[in-house]
Formats: C-alpha cells, structure tokens, sequence
C-alpha cells in the first residue's frame, strides 16, 4: 500500500506522541528520547522533500536500536515505530 506524504506525517507525529507518553513511564525504555528525535527528524524531512537517500539515512540504525530489549522489540510501538520507518524510506518523491 501506498501512503501519501500527508498520511505518513501524521503517521509520524502519532509515533511520536506514543514515544512521548511510552518515555514518562518508570523503566521505560531507554533508547525513547532517541527514536523520538530520529522521528522528529523524518517530520522536518517530510516537510522540504529530502532525496531517499537522505530519508535512508534518517532511519538508519533505528532497527539496531529498537531489537536492543527484546521486551521492547515485541511490542506494538517497537512494530509502529518500524511500520512507520518503513513507509518513511519507501515515500515516493511525487
């Protein structure tokens, strides 16, 4: 399935936010404030059409980080946060 640039940024600011709230929690997980600033970053790309070679970059190392707990990497928001990379770097430049 396709996405559109609009949908994968919301999609992008929803992850964003469940990082958010996932991170106020006693013993999250530890690695959240940096998946959150890898996706702030995928958002600020959204918005001035970087190269997929750039947007390859921006999530680069997020799959390392994410498998680093295996708890972590069994949950939905380890799966979203990975969904949501994945339709990221396969955004067509259209």
């Amino acid at each position: 399935m396709s996405y559109s640039r609009e949908d994968i940024k919301q999609q992008i600011d929803e992850v964003i936010g469940l990082c958010k709230q996932e991170a106020s929690k006693p013993g999250s997980f530890g690695y959240l404030p940096d998946i959150i600033r890898v996706f702030e970053r995928m958002s600020e790309h959204l918005d001035i059409s970087v190269s997929a070679d750039q947007r390859a970059k921006d999530v680069g190392g997020l799959g390392r980080v994410v498998t680093e707990d295996y708890t972590f990497s069994a949950s939905p928001l380890a799966a979203r946060i990975m969904d949501v990379a994945s339709q990221y770097v396969n955004l067509t430049n259209s």
